[in-house]
C-alpha cells in the first residue's frame, strides 16, 4: 500500500503507521477520510471491527490544547492549567510518589530498584550542574537546559537525514529559512550540544549556502562540516519556533516544579507530603525517560550519558517534541520506512513538514 502524505501530516508518523499496519488485517481500511469510513462502518454493522477503527484521527493532546489557548489568551490558559495542576496533577504527583517510594525500597524487584537508583543519580547530577539555569535563564537563550534539550533532540533528528537530502532541499527551496539567521544562537547551541565540532567559518559558509539557496555552491563539493553546520542552523530555527510557541506552558511547569521542592518545614504530615511530591515528580520524570529509552534508545543514551541526565527533563517538553521523537524512533529502527513516509509528504506537496510538522 502506498503511503498517504496528507494523512501522515494529519495523524503524525506513529499514529499513521499504527493504522497502516492495522489495515493489512482489516477489510475496512482505517486510512481513509471520515465520510468513507462512516459509510463502510454502517455497512459493516459491528460484524468485523471494534469502534476504535472509527477514531483514527489526530487527537488533540493537553499540551496542544494549552498551546492553542495560550495564543488566544495566556491569562485564561494559565487559569485552566492552574486548576488542572491543583486537582488532577497533584493527585498524579502524590500517587507517583507513593509508587516510586515503594520502588526505591525494592518492593518491585532488584532490577527496578537498580533503575531507580540510576535515575536518582542522573537527576542529582543534572540538578547539581544545571538547576540554576533551568530556573533563571531565559528560554530564548541556549543557557537554559530546556532549550539545550530541545535543540539536542531536533539536531539529532536533522542530523540523521542524509547529507544529499539536506543539500537538495536547500537548493530546491523546499526548506526556506529567513535571511535573519541568529548566528549567535547557532554558535551557542553548538557549544552546549554534543555534536561534532563546527567552527565559526563552517557556520558562515552554511549561512551563505542557505541564503543563496545553494547557488554559489552549484558545481562545488560541499564539505561535510558545512553540511553539518546547515543541519545545526535548521535545528536552531526549529528550536526557536518550538520555544516561541510553548514558552508560557514550560515556564508554568518550571515554576510549579520549583515550588514543590521547598524546604520540608512544619509537622510530620507536611514533611511527608513534600517528600511524596518530590518522589512523585521524580516518578513522572522517570516514566517519560523510560518511555524514551524504549522508543528511541540511541537518543536516550545521548541525553542520559552525553548530556548528563537530560532525559529526566523530558516530562517538561515531551508534548512539544513528540512528532520529532516519534520520527527519530522510526529512523533508528527502520530507516527505509521513514524515507518512504517522507517521500509521501513530498509527493503530497508537504515537503516543509519534513522539518516543520503541523
Amino acid at each position: 500500500m502506498e503511503f498517504d502524505g496528507n494523512l501522515i501530516s494529519e495523524l503524525g508518523v506513529k499514529r499513521y503507521m499504527k493504522g497502516h499496519e492495522a489495515s493489512q488485517f482489516s477489510n475496512i481500511n482505517p486510512l481513509k477520510n471520515s465520510s468513507t469510513l462512516n459509510k463502510q462502518w454502517q455497512e459493516c454493522n459491528f460484524g468485523c471491527h471494534g469502534p476504535s477503527y472509527r477514531t483514527l484521527q489526530h487527537q488533540l493532546t493537553y499540551s496542544e490544547f494549552l498551546n492553542h489557548l495560550d495564543k488566544l489568551s495566556p491569562l485564561v490558559a494559565g487559569a485552566i492549567d492552574g486548576v488542572r495542576h491543583e486537582t488532577i496533577q497533584q493527585t498524579k504527583v502524590i500517587t507517583s510518589g507513593i509508587q516510586r517510594t515503594g520502588e526505591g525500597l525494592g518492593v518491585s524487584g532488584k532490577e527496578v530498584f537498580s533503575q531507580v537508583g540510576e535515575e536518582n543519580l542522573a537527576a542529582y547530577h543534572f540538578v547539581k550542574v544545571n538547576v540554576s539555569n533551568l530556573i533563571n535563564a531565559d528560554l530564548n537563550l541556549v543557557d537554559n537546559p530546556i532549550t539545550q534539550l530541545i535543540f539536542t533532540i531536533i539536531h539529532e533528528y536533522v542530523n540523521l537525514l542524509p547529507d544529499s537530502m539536506l543539500k537538495k532541499m536547500v537548493e530546491d527551496r523546499a526548506i526556506i529559512i529567513p535571511d535573519d539567521i541568529d548566528r549567535n544562537f547557532v554558535v551557542s547551541a553548538v557549544r552546549y550540544s554534543v555534536i561534532e565540532v563546527i567552527t565559526s567559518e563552517h557556520i558562515d559558509q552554511a549561512i551563505q549556502f542557505i541564503s543563496t539557496k545553494g547557488q554559489r555552491f552549484i558545481g562545488k563539493q560541499i564539505g561535510k562540516k558545512v553540511t553539518r553546520a546547515v543541519a545545526a542552523i535548521i535545528a536552531a530555527k526549529i528550536t526557536k519556533k518550538i520555544i516561541a510557541g510553548s514558552s508560557n506552558s514550560i515556564k508554568r511547569k518550571i515554576s510549579r516544579l520549583k515550588k514543590s521542592f521547598k524546604p520540608a518545614t512544619g509537622h510530620m504530615g507536611t514533611a511527608l507530603i513534600i517528600l511524596l511530591k518530590t518522589n512523585g515528580w521524580l516518578g513522572i520524570a522517570a516514566e517519560e525517560s523510560r518511555k524514551l529509552q524504549n522508543d528511541s534508545p540511541a537518543l536516550w543514551k545521548i541525553l542520559r550519558y552525553k548530556q548528563g541526565g537530560f532525559d529526566m527533563l523530558m516530562f517538561l517538553i515531551s508534548g512539544f517534541v513528540k512528532e520529532y521523537v516519534d520520527r527519530i524512533a522510526i529512523l533508528e529502527k527502520n530507516p527505509d520506512v521513514y524515507f518512504k513516509l517522507m517521500a509521501a509528504l513530498v509527493k503530497s506537496g508537504r515537503t516543509q513538514e519534513i522539518f516543520f510538522p503541523r
